[in-house]
């Protein structure tokens, strides 16, 4: 699906692939530290999507808001073509 801006006006002209394109979300490289859940939503209640292994590189949106909720702090990570979420704490960025 695209993402046309402001659907209730107009459908005809689309404006890039997704709204985090058009905004312009930068992603960094980050490992996970532990076994980790992907998450649909920034909650340990919410569905989880997959979990990753133990040195899975994954990338974290690093110039969007970050949520804290349940007890961690949440980031916004592209996983296959969604956006998901996972808790920060079993992160640790790659330096390149």
């Amino acid at each position: 699906k695209k993402w046309f801006g402001d659907e209730k006006k107009s459908m005809s002209a689309s404006i890039g692939n997704s709204f985090y394109d058009y905004l312009g979300i930068d992603y960094g490289d980050y490992m996970t530290i532990a076994n980790l859940n992907i998450r649909t939503e920034p909650s340990v209640s919410a569905k989880k999507v997959a979990t990753v292994r133990i040195a899975t590189i994954l990338k974290v949106a690093v110039n969007d808001m970050k949520i804290e909720a349940d007890g961690h702090i949440w980031h916004k990570i592209k996983y296959g073509d969604s956006h998901c979420y996972v808790a920060g704490k079993y992160l640790k960025e790659v330096k390149r």
